[in-house]
């Protein structure tokens, strides 16, 4: 009897969706997996719809500083640093600002008013014929850390007379606070006499054949500027290593740690233009040197060695300033910083007061960097103008222990001595290395009425 043919298909096995190894049996995809990939794309839309709405939010409420620190490392958040607003100068009096014009209305009134100094004898100085261009064979470039300028410079001028030592290293001990925007000259000197072998000095009064000379005889040197930042358009302080020059195309070598030059020289800049932005800061400059070089520094320097010397002869190049450039703020504040460094503050007070008014009035960030106007109307009893820029001041920026320093004396001197304490404590916090608040500390509680040092 024959066996009855059955029909049969035989299973194809393969590579199946739930095993690596043949036996699986074929199946239709089941709709979890379906479903699971949904929820996921889903959840990469969330996530990027949160991300963008999330990120520029956060972003903006940082500080204007930490938005410009991550916008240099990621250039696209550059599109989310919103308008900054500025608080504008506390407005002055018009019966001040006309009673300061007439203060200098002539040029005779004004040229009385100049400093009248003993003469003191310096040795003439013989000096050997520069060339056309020279530059600093050992000069090295250094990119600067985040509102490091003060820092990277100083290193930069130290590496010129082969004293080493870092950014990072002076920014310890300079700017313990990281978003602290300024270091002021008379630190950058602190720094190099108490933690380096080298010497340092600051001076005022500079010009382009003293920066000349002191580069070609081996000095480290360091120029306090204004520019405009190229973040926002504003102006700000900003310093520069001098490292050589070019008379034929008429410009100065130097070496910016904020933007390297595509020069392989250096960072270049005419002269004219160069002087005009060393203004803003009373043509400051800061010498670095070994202890050997300290007699070549001096026949260099010449009278302004002297510091006080120094301090009249820039008061004397100022009011002739004024008298070229009525309607230049830098000059007219000059004019001030040079009368308070002399202890005249009446007459610096009203210089300042035509630097608030004419040409449109210092920037607003003037007194992040200089402090002249703080001490002249304190010690005109004016506590109440102390106050007010001093708020200014606060509203752009929260990290400049000199803001809260003088205001805690303008407090003191109207009884408020535990306002007075309480500023001076924060401008520890900004930087505990800041001794003249200390001691102003100590003196409020050995119930001794302090007095504010110029810094």
């Amino acid at each position: 009897m024959g066996r009855a043919r059955i029909n049969y298909r035989r299973p194809i096995y393969e590579m199946g969706p739930r095993t690596r190894t043949q036996g699986g049996l074929r199946r239709p995809p089941s709709m979890w997996l379906w479903g699971c990939g949904f929820l996921a794309g889903l959840g990469c839309i969330g996530a990027f719809v949160v991300m963008l709405v999330a990120v520029p939010i956060g972003f903006r409420l940082l500080s204007p500083e930490n938005q410009i620190r991550i916008a240099n490392r990621l250039p696209i958040m550059r599109m989310f640093i919103p308008t900054r607003e500025v608080a504008a100068l506390p407005t002055l009096d018009a019966a001040k600002a006309t009673d300061a014009a007439r203060f200098f209305s002539t040029p005779t009134s004004a040229a009385g008013r100049a400093a009248t100094a003993t003469p003191t004898l310096f040795p003439t100085a013989t000096f050997e014929p520069l060339p056309d261009t020279f530059r600093v064979k050992n000069a090295k470039w250094i990119a600067q850390k985040w509102n490091n300028c003060g820092p990277a410079n100083l290193a930069q001028a130290l590496n010129v007379i082969n004293v080493p030592t870092t950014q990072e290293a002076a920014a310890a001990w300079l700017k313990p606070d990281a978003n602290d925007s300024n270091v002021s000259p008379w630190q950058l000197v602190t720094f190099t006499q108490q933690f380096t072998a080298a010497r340092a000095l600051h001076r005022i009064n500079g010009d382009i054949m003293l920066l000349k000379r002191l580069v070609y005889n081996g000095f480290g040197v360091v120029i306090e500027t204004g520019y405009s930042d190229r973040e926002d358009g504003q102006w700000e302080g900003h310093y520069l290593t001098v490292i050589g020059w070019n008379d034929g195309n008429g410009y100065l070598l130097g070496l910016d740690t904020l933007y390297n030059s595509d020069d392989p020289l250096g960072y270049h800049e005419p002269y004219a233009d160069l002087l005009q932005r060393w203004q803003h800061f009373n043509y400051t400059y800061i010498v670095v040197y070994r202890p050997e070089q300290e007699s070549r520094l001096r026949e260099i320097l010449g009278t302004a060695w002297d510091a006080q010397r120094n301090i009249d002869e820039a008061l004397i190049r100022s009011l002739n300033e004024v008298q070229q450039q009525r309607e230049n703020p830098f000059a007219w504040f000059n004019l001030g910083t040079n009368y308070t460094l002399v202890g005249r503050y009446s007459e610096a007070v009203n210089a300042y007061n035509l630097a608030r008014t004419v040409g449109g009035g210092w920037p607003w960030r003037m007194l992040w960097y200089q402090f002249g106007p703080y001490m002249a109307y304190y010690q005109t009893g004016d506590y109440q103008t102390v106050i007010n820029l001093t708020i200014n001041t606060e509203t752009n920026t929260k990290t400049i222990e000199e803001t809260y320093y003088y205001r805690a004396f303008a407090y003191a001197a109207t009884g408020a001595l535990q306002q007075a304490m309480d500023e001076l404590n924060r401008a520890l916090t900004h930087n505990s290395n800041f001794t003249a608040a200390q001691q102003a500390i100590n003196q409020l509680r050995n119930g001794q009425k302090p007095a504010p040092e110029l810094q």
